[in-house]
Protein backbone atom coordinates (compact mmCIF):
# COMPACT_ATOMS: atom_id res chain seq x y z
CA UNK A 1 0.00 0.00 0.00
CA UNK A 2 2.78 2.55 0.66
CA UNK A 3 4.24 2.10 -2.61
CA UNK A 4 0.72 2.48 -4.40
CA UNK A 5 0.53 5.70 -2.54
CA UNK A 6 4.10 6.87 -3.36
CA UNK A 7 3.74 6.41 -7.05
CA UNK A 8 0.50 8.27 -6.85
CA UNK A 9 2.16 10.96 -5.04
CA UNK A 10 4.70 11.02 -7.68
CA UNK A 11 2.68 11.53 -10.51
CA UNK A 12 0.36 13.94 -8.67
CA UNK A 13 3.49 15.80 -7.91
CA UNK A 14 5.01 15.79 -11.56
CA UNK A 15 1.33 16.79 -13.30
CA UNK A 16 1.22 19.54 -10.75
CA UNK A 17 4.92 20.69 -11.08
CA UNK A 18 4.59 20.68 -14.80
CA UNK A 19 1.20 21.94 -15.14
CA UNK A 20 2.26 25.56 -13.40
CA UNK A 21 -0.87 26.41 -12.47
CA UNK A 22 0.19 26.41 -8.97
CA UNK A 23 3.20 27.45 -6.59
CA UNK A 24 5.75 24.44 -6.49
CA UNK A 25 5.52 24.49 -2.86
CA UNK A 26 2.28 22.51 -3.19
CA UNK A 27 3.12 19.51 -5.51
CA UNK A 28 6.86 19.39 -3.57
CA UNK A 29 5.51 20.23 0.16
CA UNK A 30 2.02 19.54 0.33
CA UNK A 31 1.27 16.51 -1.42
CA UNK A 32 4.28 14.84 0.51
CA UNK A 33 2.44 15.42 3.90
CA UNK A 34 -0.62 14.50 2.28
CA UNK A 35 0.72 11.40 1.16
CA UNK A 36 2.42 10.52 4.59
CA UNK A 37 -1.04 11.06 6.98
CA UNK A 38 -2.83 8.22 4.50
CA UNK A 39 0.20 5.66 5.07
CA UNK A 40 -0.38 6.22 8.63
CA UNK A 41 1.57 8.42 10.04
CA UNK A 42 1.72 11.54 12.46
CA UNK A 43 1.87 15.21 11.45
CA UNK A 44 4.99 15.34 14.40
CA UNK A 45 6.39 11.97 12.69
CA UNK A 46 6.11 13.39 9.31
CA UNK A 47 7.96 16.80 10.53
CA UNK A 48 10.43 14.36 12.41
CA UNK A 49 11.00 12.83 9.13
CA UNK A 50 11.42 16.46 7.54
CA UNK A 51 14.39 17.89 9.73
CA UNK A 52 16.30 14.50 9.95
CA UNK A 53 16.37 15.16 5.86
CA UNK A 54 17.34 18.40 6.44
CA UNK A 55 19.96 17.99 8.96
CA UNK A 56 21.86 15.05 6.42
CA UNK A 57 21.66 17.46 3.45
CA UNK A 58 22.48 20.87 5.37
CA UNK A 59 26.31 20.49 5.36
CA UNK A 60 26.12 19.23 1.17
CA UNK A 61 23.85 22.11 0.54
CA UNK A 62 26.00 24.56 2.39
CA UNK A 63 29.53 23.90 1.37
CA UNK A 64 28.59 23.15 -2.10
CA UNK A 65 30.43 19.28 -1.75
CA UNK A 66 27.41 17.72 -2.91
CA UNK A 67 26.60 18.63 -6.14
CA UNK A 68 22.90 16.82 -7.43
CA UNK A 69 23.26 13.97 -4.53
CA UNK A 70 21.71 14.27 -1.51
CA UNK A 71 23.73 11.14 0.11
CA UNK A 72 26.38 12.83 1.55
CA UNK A 73 28.76 10.65 3.10
CA UNK A 74 31.25 12.95 4.82
CA UNK A 75 31.48 12.17 8.63
CA UNK A 76 30.47 15.55 10.25
CA UNK A 77 27.11 15.93 7.73
CA UNK A 78 26.56 11.95 9.48
CA UNK A 79 26.74 13.00 12.76
CA UNK A 80 25.78 17.08 13.62
CA UNK A 81 22.58 17.91 14.87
Amino acid sequence: MVAVIGLVMFIVSAVLALSKKMHLMVPFIVVPVIAGLLCGYSFNDIMGFAATGARLIRCCSVSSQCFISASCRKRECLTSS
